[in-house]
C-alpha cells in the first residue's frame, strides 16, 4: 500500500471513530439533559387527585399521620422514596387511612447542600408542590456531597413540575416563609430526637408519636413495621 493510501486509510478510521464518539456523547447528553422532565408524568400520576397542603399529603381528616424526617441527599431516603413510597401512597394515603407529613432536615456531610435542597423544597411547599419536588429530586438524586445540588439542578426540578410557578419558587427559596418551614422541620426533628434519616413516626389523635422501625425498604416490611407501631 502506498504512503498516500495509508494516510487516507488512517484518516478514514479516525473519522469513523470521531463519528462514533459524537453519537455516543450526543446520546449521553440527551439522557442527562432529559433529567427530571423524564420522570414528570410518573410523579404527577403518583400524586394525582390526592390533597396536598404545605408539608402534608393526604386527606386532612385521615385518622393517622405518618411523619417522615428525611435529608434529600440521603441515599437511604432515596431508596425509601423509590421502593416504599409508591405503594404507601396507593394503599394507605389514597385510601384515606393515613396522611403523610414530610420534614426535611440537613444531616448529610456539612449540611450545606442538604440545606440548599431543603429550602428549595420548602419553596415548592408554599405552592403545595412539595411532594412532586421531593419525588423528582430522589429520582434524580446524585452522590451526596459531590456538588450536584446546584441552582441549575433545582431549576430543572422546578421546570418539571406542572402548575408550579418557577419564578415564584426561585424567589421563595430565600424568603422568610421558606426559611420558617425549614426551621420548623429542624425544631420538630429535635423534639422527636431524630438522629438519622429516614426516620418515621406514627401519630394517632393526640397520642405521642410512635417510631416506625424499618428493617428494609420493601413495602411488605414497611407494612409490618407500621402494624407493629399501631399496636403500641
Amino acid at each position: 500500500m502506498s504512503k498516500r493510501a495509508q494516510q487516507l486509510t488512517i484518516i478514514g478510521v479516525l473519522a469513523a471513530v470521531i463519528v462514533v464518539l459524537v453519537v455516543v456523547f450526543s446520546q449521553g447528553s440527551s439522557e442527562t439533559s432529559a433529567g427530571p422532565a423524564a420522570n414528570s408524568k410518573e410523579v404527577e400520576k403518583r400524586f394525582a387527585g390526592i390533597p396536598q397542603k404545605g408539608v402534608v399529603l393526604g386527606d386532612p381528616n385521615a385518622p393517622e399521620t405518618i411523619v417522615e424526617f428525611a435529608d434529600l441527599q440521603c441515599p437511604f431516603c432515596g431508596e425509601f422514596a423509590k421502593e416504599t413510597l409508591p405503594d404507601l401512597v396507593d394503599k394507605q394515603v389514597r385510601t384515606g387511612k393515613v396522611k403523610l407529613e414530610l420534614r426535611l432536615i440537613a444531616i448529610v456531610g456539612d449540611g450545606v447542600q442538604s440545606t440548599t435542597a431543603a429550602t428549595a423544597a420548602a419553596a415548592a411547599s408554599l405552592q403545595d408542590k412539595l411532594w412532586q419536588f421531593t419525588d423528582l429530586f430522589y429520582l434524580n438524586q446524585g452522590i451526596e456531597n459531590t456538588g450536584y445540588v446546584t441552582d441549575d439542578f433545582i431549576t430543572s426540578i422546578y421546570d418539571a413540575i406542572p402548575g408550579l410557578d418557577v419564578e415564584q419558587a426561585q424567589a421563595d427559596r430565600t424568603s422568610e416563609a421558606a426559611q420558617a418551614v425549614f426551621a420548623e422541620d429542624l425544631a420538630l426533628a429535635g423534639e422527636y430526637g431524630v438522629s438519622s434519616t429516614p426516620s418515621l413516626f406514627l401519630k394517632t389523635g393526640n397520642g405521642d408519636p410512635v417510631p416506625i422501625e424499618l428493617e428494609s425498604f420493601d413495602y411488605a416490611s414497611f407494612e409490618q413495621a407500621l402494624q407493629a407501631a399501631r399496636s403500641k
